[in-house]
């Protein structure tokens, strides 16, 4: 059977779910198929016993990471009496789902706001742990992570897709001023850590409860990163709410174990894959069987999570009969992450076209642009060298610039348009002016920094000599 894309993708959306995973777009009238018709709710609820026994089977090594997606999920919809209503809401989505239609280039970028929420020194990481997030996350959503052409595709008959989706570090905050950190926001609180088994799932997206506000989920896809494992070395590595219109808006969003979310272990490209409307790949009952299935077509049957820590990302691997396991995919628990499917990028497209949860409106924010030209400043790593000597130079401009002119009035190179050169080589000794010009969308600024090069014999002939008697 064939059902449009954003009907699979609206499928998914309502469910809140702790991983995810990134695949490719196709053409206009898209369509996916099912390897069942039978979509019901009760076919996405996991019942946790199973679901940790399937997982402990399967993890035949130390520290798995894992989600708690749908027991979450399904807490809230039961707590609300919303199961019904949910399915009454589902219904009409689908009624309107043979409208969308998927990307077919590259859209972005979307703002994301990071919200670390931080106990102690560890949990304040460092803002280049940051910027690893966005530049794996751009990668394994369009197609340029390395570990991509060694995927096991070919001869299992799978297909990497190219999401076609670009991620960036919001660069204004909600009232539109200029964030000192891209995409940052630092919030101390008095918690220990988040018990999301015992009802603190959310504690940490409000204010009130020790955490930080959600920013608005129509300009910014927020990521709260706190510790959730009371500094565990397994467990839950994170979660994320699936597109819906039930689950609270200041709940929206995604949620990473400072520790156990290491950008290189794709917990954020998983996630993305969740709050993009992706399920996992065995997704179904959670019992760990061959009947568990996410509904897509190019997504083999999977008898549950497939862990692997310890032995590798093997050739071939089947868990259902002689199906072979797409273990590979963002989706799953594997330690070998590489690739999304068509249908995967299908749904996640999709979803972007939908009303559903204001995705749609993330296309339309100008959260990713500067506010106004840099404001410049330099420094550089000495003042005062001997002839011959090299100096590294910084650019401390503030406002975000994104290109750089450097005049090194007589160094080698003579000019540079990295960031932050080094190594500048100044052979002759003298007085030099180092010129920086930073610049964005907005504008330009320039400063002036100066190197004195004295002599190698120590004599600086630069300096004023009072020889008066």
């Amino acid at each position: 059977m064939k059902i449009s894309i954003l009907t699979i993708g609206l499928t998914v959306l309502l469910f809140f779910s702790a991983f995810a995973q990134t695949s490719n777009n196709s053409t206009n009238a898209v369509s996916i198929e099912f390897k069942s018709m039978k979509m019901e709710v009760a076919k996405f609820k996991i019942h946790s016993s199973k679901l940790n026994q399937s997982k402990d089977t399967e993890a035949s090594s130390t520290n798995p990471h894992f989600c708690k997606a749908h027991d979450l999920t399904n807490k809230f919809l039961r707590k609300n009496g919303l199961e019904e209503e949910y399915r009454t809401f589902q219904q009409a989505l689908f009624q309107t789902a043979q409208n969308y239609a998927s990307a077919k280039a590259l859209r972005g970028p979307i703002p994301i706001i990071f919200h670390i929420v931080y106990n102690s020194p560890a949990e304040n990481i460092a803002y280049s742990v940051i910027q690893d997030y966005v530049d794996i996350l751009n990668e394994d959503f369009q197609l340029l992570n390395s570990d991509a052409v060694t995927a096991h595709t070919a001869a299992n008959g799978f297909t990497a897709a190219d999401v076609e989706l670009s991620f960036c570090l919001a660069l204004q905050d909600p009232a539109g001023n200029t964030l000192v950190e891209p995409g940052v926001e630092r919030v101390s609180t008095t918690e220990v850590w988040y018990d999301s088994n015992g009802g603190e799932e959310n504690k940490m997206k409000q204010a009130s409860t020790g955490g930080a506000d959600a920013w608005p989920r129509a300009d910014y896809i927020n990521v709260w990163i706190c510790d959730i494992t009371n500094g565990a070395t397994s467990g839950t590595a994170g979660y994320a709410y699936l597109p819906s219109n039930f689950i609270p808006v200041y709940w929206d969003g995604i949620v990473l174990d400072y520790q156990l979310s290491a950008p290189s272990g794709r917990t954020l490209t998983h996630e993305m894959g969740h709050f993009l409307g992706l399920n996992h790949t065995w997704e179904g009952t959670g019992s760990g069987t061959c009947g568990d299935d996410d509904g897509l077509s190019d997504t083999p049957f999977t008898a549950g999570p497939f862990f692997n820590y310890s032995f590798g990302c093997p050739a071939s691997i089947s868990t259902c009969g002689s199906i072979e396991t797409q273990y590979e995919n963002f989706m799953d628990y594997s330690n070998c992450y590489s690739l999304f499917t068509q249908d995967q990028s299908n749904v996640m497209n999709a979803t972007l076209n939908s009303t559903v949860a204001e995705r749609s409106s993330l296309l339309l924010s100008d959260k990713c642009n500067a506010t106004g030209p840099p404001v410049c400043a330099a420094t550089s790593s000495a003042s005062t060298i001997t002839e011959g000597s090299s100096v590294d130079f910084f650019d401390n401009s503030t406002g975000i610039p994104d290109t750089w002119s450097w005049n090194f009035g007589g160094g080698i190179p003579t000019t540079s348009n990295v960031q932050n050169p080094t190594g500048i080589v100044f052979n002759t000794a003298g007085t030099y002016s180092i010129t920086l010009t930073s610049s964005n969308a907005m504008g330009s600024c320039n400063t002036t920094i100066t190197i004195n090069v004295i002599p190698s014999t120590g004599c600086d002939t630069t300096s004023n000599i009072d020889d008066t008697m």
